[in-house]
């Protein structure tokens, strides 16, 4: 599924991905909701290339969201695949800025 709204910023593509893959999960359309998480998890991953204390936070967070997904669909390797890597992730902004990444 494509947006077709032109100069849209590449956040709020991914903004909305991520909403749709939400709703899609919940309406039980798991093919749907898994394509919506990848795309956002591209997009992501392409702004935290050019600014990662911006965008690394919105890659693991939406690694945790596809594992879930892979977890609700019975594809543990996948899933835990997903978790470690949000997990590494996550480790490496705490070590940067444990004030924000810590409890």
């Amino acid at each position: 599924m494509l947006l077709k709204i032109k100069n849209l910023p590449k956040t709020k593509i991914a903004s909305i991905k991520l909403l749709q893959a939400d709703i899609f999960s919940k309406l039980s359309r798991l093919f749907d909701a898994e394509n919506a998480y990848e795309e956002a998890l591209k997009i992501y991953r392409e702004l935290a290339k050019e600014n990662p204390r911006t965008y690394l936070p919105d890659v693991a967070t939406t690694l945790n969201n596809l594992a879930n997904l892979h977890w609700k669909k019975n594809e543990f390797p996948q899933a835990l695949e997903k978790y470690q890597e949000a997990l590494k992730i996550r480790r490496e902004l705490a070590k940067e800025n444990p004030r924000t990444y810590l409890p």
